[in-house]
C-alpha cells in the first residue's frame, strides 16, 4: 500500500479483512484521506488497540465516516475520528455503551477533550440494539440532521438527551437546543426550530406528552407509527404551523390527550389501527384537506364538527367495524371530491340522501349493509363503486 503521506487519497470503502495487508491498521499511514470513508466488517477488528492503529483522529480532511458491523465486537472506542468530521454514521453496533470520545459529559468545546462535535452536521445511529439511552445531543451547535433507527433497548428520552442537567436556580433558565435541527425521529422536550417529528418502531413507548410541541414554532409534519404499546399522545397547544398528523399502527392508542387545537394549519389527519373510541372535535378545522380513519375498530362515530371542514377534499373511512352512524351533515362538505366508506359492518345510519349535495364529488366508493340504491348523484361524479 502507498505510504507517501504527502499524497491526497480518496478511499470511499474499506473492507476490513483478517489476512495480512487487509487489516484496519492499513489505514494508519493514510493521513491525507479526504471526503468520505465507509469501514465495514468491523467485526474483523480484534481489539481496541488494533482499531487505534487506523489513526482516524489524524485524518483531518475526512468529512464523513460510516462504521458498520455484521456482528458485535467492542472496538468502537479505538475508532475516534478527527474533530473536523461533519457526518458520522454508526450501523449494527452491538455494544451496550457509547465510546468515551462520543459522550458529551465534558463541556462542548473543552480544549482538554479529544473528539469535539463542534463541526458535526449529520449523525445516524441505526440498529444499535443494545444501547440503552441516547447521546447528549441537544447542544451540538451545528447538527442539522439526526436519524435514530431501531434502538430497541432505549426505554425513555429525558433531559440528558439535551444536556440540560443543571441544578439549583440554573435549571429554570431557558437554554437553546438544536439550533439548526430540522428533522428528528423521536424526542420529548422543547425544540424551537423543529419542522419534522417522526416517532416509529418504538416498541416500549407508552405515552408521548406535549412538551415538544409547546415550543415548536416551525413544526409541520408529525408521524407516530408502529409504536404497539403507545396508549396516549398529546397535541394540545401544539404548533400553529402543523400541517400533517399521522398516527398509524399504534395498536393500543386510546386517546389524543387534550384534543386537537383548531389554531393549527392542519391539512392532513390520518389515524390507522388504534383503539380510540372517539376522535377529538374537528370544529373549526377549515384548512383540513384529507381525513383518513382506517382500522379504528373501536370508533363509533365520526369526529364532531366534521361538517365545518370546508376545505375537505378526501374523506376515507375503512374497516371501522364499530362505526354506527354517518350523519347527513356530510352533504355540507362542498369541497369533497373523494368519499370512501366501506367495511363498516355495523353502520346503521348512512348519508344516502345528502350525497347529491356534493357538487364536486368525483370518486365515490360506499359499502352499506342493506344498500339498495342511491339517487340524485351530481354530474361531477366520474367513478362510482357500490357494495351492499
Amino acid at each position: 500500500m502507498d505510504t507517501d503521506l504527502n499524497l491526497t487519497h480518496t478511499l470511499p470503502i474499506f473492507d476490513v479483512g483478517k489476512e495480512n495487508g487487509s487489516g484496519i491498521k492499513e489505514l494508519g499511514c493514510l493521513v491525507e484521506l479526504v471526503d468520505e470513508l465507509l469501514i465495514y466488517n468491523l467485526q474483523n477488528v480484534r481489539n481496541i488497540e488494533e482499531a487505534r492503529a487506523a489513526k482516524l483522529w489524524e485524518k483531518k480532511k475526512l468529512q464523513k465516516l460510516e462504521y458498520r458491523w455484521e456482528f458485535p465486537r467492542e472496538v468502537l472506542e479505538g475508532l475516534e475520528p478527527h474533530s473536523n468530521l461533519k457526518n458520522l454514521s454508526i450501523e449494527n453496533y452491538m455494544g451496550e455503551y457509547y465510546p468515551l470520545w462520543l459522550l458529551v459529559s465534558k463541556t462542548v468545546g473543552d480544549p482538554c477533550a479529544s473528539f469535539q462535535p463542534m463541526n458535526l452536521v449529520e449523525l445516524k445511529l441505526s440498529r444499535c440494539m443494545n444501547l440503552k439511552h441516547l447521546l447528549t445531543l441537544g447542544q451540538y451547535p451545528n447538527l442539522k440532521f439526526l436519524e435514530i433507527r431501531v434502538l430497541t433497548s432505549v426505554r425513555c428520552i429525558g433531559n440528558e438527551f439535551y444536556g440540560n442537567n443543571s441544578n439549583g436556580d440554573e435549571k429554570n433558565q431557558p437554554i437553546t437546543l438544536f439550533l439548526v435541527l430540522e428533522s428528528i425521529p423521536s424526542v420529548e422536550g422543547g425544540v424551537s426550530f423543529l419542522q419534522q417529528l417522526q416517532v416509529s418502531y418504538c416498541d416500549e413507548i407508552r405515552k408521548i406528552g406535549e412538551g415538544l410541541l409547546i415550543s415548536s414554532t416551525c413544526l409541520r409534519d408529525v408521524d407516530r407509527s408502529l409504536c404497539p404499546k403507545l396508549m396516549s399522545t398529546s397535541f394540545n397547544d401544539g404548533s400553529q404551523s402543523l400541517v400533517s398528523l399521522r398516527l398509524k399502527w399504534c395498536d393500543e392508542l386510546r386517546e389524543i390527550e387534550g384534543g386537537l387545537s383548531a389554531d393549527t394549519s392542519l391539512e392532513t389527519l390520518e389515524i390507522e389501527c388504534s383503539r380510540m373510541i372517539s376522535i377529538p372535535s374537528l370544529d373549526g378545522f377549515s384548512s383540513l384537506v384529507e381525513l383518513k380513519l382506517i382500522n379504528c375498530l373501536g370508533l363509533t362515530s365520526l369526529p364532531k364538527g366534521s361538517s365545518t371542514c370546508t376545505s375537505l377534499g378526501c374523506l376515507s373511512i375503512r374497516n371501522c367495524t364499530s362505526l354506527e352512524s354517518i350523519s347527513e351533515d356530510v352533504g355540507q362538505l362542498h369541497s369533497l371530491e373523494e368519499l370512501f366508506i366501506y367495511r363498516c359492518q355495523n353502520l346503521k345510519k348512512s348519508p344516502k340522501e345528502s350525497l347529491g349535495c356534493l357538487t364536486r364529488l368525483k370518486s365515490l366508493l360506499v359499502e352499506f349493509p342493506g344498500l339498495s340504491s342511491i339517487h340524485h348523484l351530481h354530474s361531477s361524479l366520474k367513478e362510482l363503486h357500490l357494495h351492499a
